[in-house]
């Protein structure tokens, strides 16, 4: 099941595309979860976990970038929001 927060959406004609990429993103995760490479709960102060976390959102954020620049020809990279796994 993906979830998503509505407070993202709505913004307006020039968001669309910002908009649906986040449902593709989110897809990613999905797909992820499906394939089984990654089972078990993220814990952050795990530092192998944490990576793993870290490699799935770029994972994401680079369908999300390529969605962005294929279908809207925006070549921009969407902020990224990774977890803070430290120097370890």
């Amino acid at each position: 099941m993906i979830v998503l927060n509505t407070k993202y959406f709505d913004m307006g004609g020039e968001w669309e595309p910002y908009e649906r990429s986040i449902i593709l993103h989110e897809m990613v995760h999905y797909l992820q979860d499906m394939s089984g490479r990654w089972d078990g709960y993220i814990d952050w102060e795990d530092t192998k976990l944490c990576r793993e976390r870290e490699f799935r959102q770029k994972e994401a954020y680079e369908a999300q970038d390529e969605y962005m620049a294929r279908v809207y020809n925006l070549h921009r990279r969407m902020p990224r929001f990774y977890g803070n796994c430290g120097n370890n």
